[in-house]
C-alpha cells in the first residue's frame, strides 16, 4: 500500500530491493545489457591476454633452454693462459702442461730439486719466472724457476692438492680446509679466501675476471676474481674433484655423480648433462667444439661441446628405455 508498484509488476520483479517504475524499466534493461557486454568483453580480453602471455612464455622458454638466441655464451670467455700466466690446470685448453708455446719437450740434466715436508699431489704452475706448487704439509710454495730457491710459502688449514692458477699477479688455489685462497703472487700475502662446505681438490680456472672451481660439497662455484664474491653456484649431485675448463663462454667440468656438465659461464645455467655411468674426476680437454674426458671405468669420451640437454631428460629416459624394451612405440 502507498506504493506505485504491486507484487506482480516488472519493476518489482527486477528490483526487489530498489524497485523501479515501469517507465524506467527500459533504461534499466539497457544499462544491464551494457554492463553484461562490458563483462563479456573484459573476459574475452583477459582470456586473450593470458593466452598471449602463456604463448610468449612458452616460446621464450623454448628459446632459452634449447637455443642460444636468448642467452648466448660469450665466445670470447676462455681460461686458456695468456703469456706469463697460468690460468688453469695444465695451463691451456689442450692441457699441454707447459708454458713453452713451442711444445718442444725439455732436454738435458736435472737442474734443481726442492723438498717439502710431505707428499706433493698438486701440479706446479709457472708464471713470470716463479714456480707455484702445493703440498700435503699444508703449504703453498713459490720457488725461483731458475734455481729452485724458495721465495715464500703460505700455510693453510689442510692439504694443498689443488693445483694453482696465476692471473694478473694473483695466485688462486684450493685446500682441504674447504677454502679457496687468493694470494699476491709476489709476496704471498692473502688477498681473500672463500669458504665452501667441504674439501677443494679441484684446480681453479680463471677467465674474464671470474674464478671457476669445484668442491667436495657437490657444487661448482664461480667467484669474482678481485673480491672473492660468489657470482653463482651449481649443484652436481657428486664430488667435484675435476678441474673446470672454460671455452667459448662454456664451463666444462666432471663430477662424481657420473656426469660431465656444460654450464653457461656467465649464469651457471645448465646446457649439457652428459651421462658416463661412472664418476668423472678427470679434467675435460677442449679442442675446437669437441670436449674430451674420461671416467673411472676406463672410458674416454668425445662429446659435442655445443650439445644441449632437454629438461628432465635423464629422469624420463629410464621409462623411455623400458617402453622401447617392451616394443612399444616411443617418439623419436
Amino acid at each position: 500500500l502507498g506504493t506505485k508498484f504491486c507484487k506482480h509488476c516488472w519493476g518489482a520483479a527486477l528490483h526487489t530491493v530498489s524497485p523501479v517504475a515501469s517507465q524506467d524499466l527500459e533504461q534499466v534493461l539497457k544499462r544491464r545489457l551494457f554492463r553484461s557486454k562490458c563483462r563479456r568483453a573484459i573476459k574475452a580480453i583477459t582470456i586473450s591476454l593470458v593466452s598471449l602471455i602463456a604463448l610468449v612464455s612458452a616460446v621464450y622458454a623454448g628459446l632459452y633452454y634449447f637455443t642460444d638466441i636468448v642467452s648466448k655464451p660469450p665466445q670470447s670467455v676462455n681460461s686458456s693462459s695468456l703469456p706469463g700466466e697460468w690460468a688453469m690446470f695444465r695451463h691451456d685448453l689442450s692441457r699441454s702442461g707447459t708454458a713453452d708455446s713451442s711444445g718442444i719437450l725439455p732436454q738435458g740434466k736435472l737442474k734443481w730439486v726442492f723438498s717439502t715436508g710431505a707428499p706433493i699431489h698438486s701440479s706446479p704452475a709457472v708464471a713470470d719466472g716463479t714456480v707455484y706448487v702445493g703440498s700435503r704439509d699444508f703449504k703453498l710454495y713459490a720457488l725461483d724457476a731458475a734455481t729452485g730457491a724458495k721465495r715464500w710459502e703460505y700455510k693453510v688449514g689442510g692439504w694443498v692438492e689443488s693445483s694453482p692458477a696465476i692471473v694478473n699477479g694473483v695466485v688462486y688455489f684450493g685446500a682441504n680446509d674447504s677454502r679457496l685462497y687468493a694470494l699476491d703472487a709476489n709476496s704471498g700475502e692473502k688477498l681473500w679466501d672463500f669458504k665452501a662446505k667441504y674439501t677443494i681438490k679441484s684446480s681453479p680456472a680463471v677467465a674474464d675476471g671470474v674464478v671457476y672451481f669445484g668442491a667436495g660439497d657437490y657444487y661448482v662455484y664461480a667467484l669474482d676474481a678481485v673480491t672473492g664474491r660468489k657470482l653463482w653456484d651449481f649443484e652436481t649431485g657428486g664430488r667435484v674433484n675435476s678441474s673446470p675448463t672454460v671455452a667459448n663462454g662454456i664451463v666444462y667440468v666432471g663430477s662424481g655423480s657420473n656426469f660431465c656438465y656444460a654450464l653457461n659461464a656467465l649464469s651457471g645455467r645448465l646446457r649439457l648433462q652428459f651421462q658416463s655411468y661412472s664418476p668423472v674426476f678427470s679434467s675435460p680437454t677442449v679442442s675446437g667444439e669437441i670436449v674430451y674426458f674420461s671416467n673411472s671405468s676406463g672410458y674416454l669420451y668425445a662429446v659435442d661441446g655445443n650439445a644441449r640437454t632437454w629438461p628432465l631428460e635423464h629422469e624420463i629416459k629410464p621409462y623411455w628405455i623400458q617402453l622401447w624394451a617392451f616394443g612399444l612405440p616411443v617418439p623419436t
